[in-house]
């Protein structure tokens, strides 16, 4: 799996500035993650700004692509608020 990102960002006065493209295979995410000690019972998830999960360490299937909600989650609030348009 790729995950992939294009963003057109702005130049002062909201002028076109290019696009940016990248594209990271999910598998470069999950061998880095496999090499921190998570401690028993810890997880790390790579998940979309909305909450769906691109990969998980330690594997759970049935939990990739799926959503999830964390309504009162500071870290998540943290992002959101500091993303471009508040996303």
């Amino acid at each position: 799996m790729a995950l992939r990102h294009v963003a057109a960002p702005r130049c002062a006065g909201g002028a076109f500035g290019g696009i940016i493209a990248a594209v990271m295979e999910t598998e470069n995410f999950d061998r880095f993650y496999r090499t921190i000690d998570l401690g028993e019972g810890g997880f790390i998830n790579l998940s979309t700004r909305d909450g769906i999960i691109i990969t998980r360490v330690p594997d759970a299937p049935r939990r990739v692509n799926a959503g999830f909600t964390i309504p009162k989650c500071p870290l998540r609030s943290s992002v959101r608020a500091a993303s471009p348009g508040g996303c």
